[in-house]
């Protein structure tokens, strides 16, 4: 199984249990990795990776492999727009 289906699958399991963030953050800055651990995937985020750093308010901050952003972002939207139209 490929990087890409792993990492979805895991986005999936942790907005499904609330342990990311369903809404976009406040702030974000893009920049190489420094060894923290992508809060979306659980691997580490090294110098050769670009990594994004998220500040949700309260002080909450996630930071992510610019894939695992990519693919949380993807999955918030279609889950609100499947939320959307449960309410129609």
């Amino acid at each position: 199984m490929g990087v890409f289906l792993v990492s979805r699958d895991r986005i999936l399991d942790k907005l499904h249990a609330g342990n990311l963030p369903r809404n976009g953050p406040v702030e974000m800055y893009a920049g190489y990795g420094r060894g923290y651990r992508c809060a979306a995937c659980d691997r580490t985020i090294t110098p050769y990776d670009v990594a994004h750093e998220m500040n949700f308010g309260g002080g909450v901050t996630r930071r992510m492999h610019l894939a695992c952003v990519h693919i949380w972002q993807v999955e918030c939207e279609r889950r609100a727009a499947e939320e959307c139209e449960r309410t129609r």
